[in-house]
């Protein structure tokens, strides 16, 4: 970002094309890139607006043949933004859409219609009858931008079906006509086949066998032929292949042909195609042994999962026959590391139900480092999911084990992603039950043994999830349940009993207060209170002050915890235990290899602790946290996303009141009103002294300008606030502002007749 920042402080206040083409240059660069939210948001503030400008450029400069490229350029990075980082510009996107919709010559329009076709997908986005019309219209009469124009219309029809319903029979028509030999280049014809794959998806069952059937020969005879549209058909063959029943069963010819072409799209048209075929056909096994059976021995992997794909869902007598070929899968899978091929095929062994696709589905679980890192999770958890219970039982106990084995570490993104899978909750809720008994219970025995921090990732993976309540509550149970138990041998002291209350506390920690938990955090608060009774141990400090300083999770220091609510009920005191999570978070920022995004959410509650308990903390332990943060701060690291979040959070920490002072010095009245902003947000949620008087010393320099400060002063209501009025009047030199001071001297005596200030 160094180098936008080098942009923007150079930039003109009138560029000519060179400046403004540099600019673009540099933004298109910078987008390519990991950005933080804080720096997308300057980059597009800035750049949308002062000092680049690029709404303002396109809009007036469109017509300028000097700045034509650069403006088209503009829509190609607009483009890029809709697509990277759509949360950003969502809020212009109508800004956007005007912009694309202005008179442009050809090539600049080209770019702004791909821009919109980015646009008109984002579910947020609402297009008007006007807009479909016009477009429509547009399709139908075009002489240039035929293709981006094309694809537009079908994305229409895809993600706005209803705006199109009195259209959809004419746009069926343009887009034959464009198919026509006459009117067509592989560029074009591309487009209308995406077009068109966009208009089935809605509206294919609208239309006539006999049309249908005609485009399929263009298809077949013409289409496929062209390099670039084999993607988009095999895309139409793979959502579509029912509209094509007739022509694709007597297609021999097609079949063979792709049959040859040794990639994952193939493999999905050609499941679709013979899924038609076969239904239709009166002898499926013979089109079966004579185009598909041979493929099972191909040495393309992609085609021998191809042609077993098929003919396991095809359900005739020779389902039986690929057993063999799924037991080789498994030997394979348990001697070596797999290429991403032979572990698409694993995945369909799994997920096909053919005979042994059970056992396939455990070997994939303990044999999982042999399977490409980046597919491991997603083979693991979409068998679970699409398991049997009692398949599933088993497979997640095994993860269970095998969790516990290697280090919980090893499978925590399984884990998150079973328990996180919002397509599948019911399935998740099935899965989370099945291991309450067995694998809870042996999470809360090696947590004990070998200590919290060992299984922490387990425990968060676990406890984070809405449909793991049960869970938590059976955990809970059984650790007061061992407690109970230590308890119970007179030989034990309270040091015995330590490790459970601190894996407690972590459980408790890790489960977000809801309603319907009121009653089982209740129904053991007695067991807390018999322990602290036993042994003379206060029941917060039994909870709070165990030894868990070493655990960096965050989770401790948030206020919706069960946890926290279990302390209300104990003791209405928060100071102890303030001081504590004060203590704790300085652990946490002191150690070298804290990630950088804990870094930053600890920040927030080390604010929140000053914010709202700034007379209560320990000086001294407040004195250390700023001392380590500004060490953290001078390391500059900037090399990732979180790194660069982190440093502009302690920033802002560090340097709020350094920045008040230099624009004060400055006269910076930009960032002041900024601050003033930020000062009367405070003052809405407290009215303490020293805020008021900050705010006052804001508005003495904003007298400077024709900024309205009145919301501001009628946050000031004290007499102290008067007095600093009065001070900045008999300090003033220039008369203006002494004039402008005391109008706001007189609006704070008079706007509230019975505040203090009067």
């Amino acid at each position: 970002m160094d180098n936008w920042a080098s942009v923007v402080s150079s930039y003109p206040e009138v560029p000519e094309p060179k400046h403004y083409a540099k600019a673009i240059h540099s933004a298109e660069i910078i987008i390519s890139q990991d950005l933080a939210p804080f720096e997308i948001e300057w980059l597009d503030q800035t750049l949308l607006f002062k000092p680049i400008n690029l709404f303002e450029t396109i809009s007036t400069k469109r017509t300028n043949a000097e700045w034509q490229k650069t403006v088209a350029d503009s829509f190609k990075l607009l483009a890029k933004l809709v697509d990277k980082y759509w949360d950003v510009v969502e809020t212009y996107y109508n800004d956007i859409i005007a912009l694309c919709t202005l008179s442009l010559d050809a090539a600049t329009r080209k770019e702004a219609l791909c821009c919109l076709v980015g646009i008109v997908k984002r579910p947020a986005v609402d297009v008007t009858d006007e807009f479909v019309a016009r477009h429509v219209n547009a399709l139908e009469e075009a002489t240039s931008c035929k293709a981006p124009l094309a694809q537009l219309v079908g994305t229409i029809c895809r993600y706005h079906p209803e705006k199109v319903q009195e259209h959809h029979t004419r746009i069926w028509r343009i887009y034959l006509k464009m198919l026509q030999p006459n009117n067509k280049t592989d560029s074009i014809v591309n487009a209308v086949l995406q077009g068109i794959n966009g208009l089935f998806e809605h509206f294919g069952d609208d239309i006539e066998v006999s049309q249908l059937n005609s485009f399929y020969d263009t298809m077949t005879r013409e289409c496929i032929k062209i390099s670039k549209c084999f993607e988009v058909l095999l895309s139409i063959f793979k959502h579509h292949a029912r509209l094509f029943r007739e022509k694709l069963s007597k297609d021999a010819a097609l079949r063979m042909y792709m049959w040859q072409f040794d990639n994952k799209s193939s493999l999905e048209a050609l499941c679709s195609v013979y899924k038609v075929v076969l239904e239709a056909s009166e002898n499926p096994e013979c089109i079966l042994v004579s185009e598909v059976v041979p493929h099972t021995e191909s040495r393309s992997v992609v085609i021998k999962l191809a042609a077993l794909n098929i003919v396991i869902l095809s359900g005739t007598r020779l389902t039986g026959e690929v057993t063999q070929c799924t037991v080789e899968l498994e030997l394979l899978l348990r001697n070596k590391k797999l290429s991403y091929e032979e572990a698409h095929t694993i995945s369909w062994s799994i997920n096909s139900n053919a005979s042994n696709s059970e056992t396939m589905l455990l070997t994939a679980i303990m044999y999982s480092d042999n399977l490409p890192s980046s597919m491991k999770d997603d083979i693991i958890v979409n068998g679970i999911l699409k398991a049997s219970d009692d398949v599933r039982k088993a497979a997640v106990i095994a993860v269970v084990v095998l969790s516990l084995r290697a280090g919980s570490d090893q499978h925590l993104c399984t884990w998150r992603a079973l328990l996180h899978n919002t397509s599948a909750v019911q399935l998740c809720a099935q899965a989370v039950q099945h291991v309450l008994e067995a694998a809870v219970i042996a999470v809360v025995v090696l947590s004990l043994r070998a200590g919290s921090d060992q299984h922490l990732c387990t425990w968060r993976a676990l406890l984070h999830n809405t449909s793991a309540v049960q869970l938590c509550a059976q955990a809970v149970q059984h650790v007061l349940e061992v407690a109970v138990n230590v308890a119970g041998d007179p030989e034990t002291t309270y040091e015995d009993i330590k490790p459970s209350l601190h894996l407690l506390s972590v459980l408790l920690n890790l489960q977000n207060i809801e309603p319907y938990l009121e009653d089982w955090c209740i129904a053991f608060r007695p067991t807390v209170v018999h322990l602290s009774k036993l042994y003379n141990v206060p029941p917060v400090e039994m909870l709070t002050e165990t030894d868990d300083n070493q655990i960096m999770y965050v989770e401790r220091f948030e206020d919706d915890t069960v946890l926290n609510h279990l302390l209300s009920t104990l003791t209405t005191k928060t100071e102890h235990r303030r001081n504590h999570t004060l203590t704790a978070l300085y652990t946490i920022i002191s150690k070298q290899d804290t990630d950088y995004k804990v870094l930053s959410k600890v920040l927030s509650k080390i604010e929140a602790s000053i914010e709202n308990n700034a007379e209560n903390l320990d000086k001294r332990q407040l004195e250390m946290i700023i001392n380590q943060l500004k060490m953290l701060k001078s390391k500059a690291v900037t090399d990732t996303k979180d790194a660069r979040i982190f440093q502009k959070d302690v920033t802002m920490f560090l340097d709020l009141q350094r920045i008040f002072q230099l624009s004060l010095l400055r006269g910076d009245t930009e960032t002041l009103y900024c601050l003033l902003v930020i000062l009367t947000a405070s003052l809405c949620e407290t009215t303490h002294a020293s805020t008021q008087a900050a705010c006052i010393r804001v508005v003495h320099v904003m007298r400077h300008t024709h900024i309205d400060v009145c919301v501001a002063l009628a946050m000031c209501h004290t007499a102290a606030s008067v007095q600093d009025i009065m001070k900045a009047i008999t300090e003033e030199l220039s008369p203006k502002v002494r004039s402008k001071l005391s109008d706001c001297l007189q609006f704070l005596l008079t706007h509230d007749p019975g505040s203090e200030t009067t």
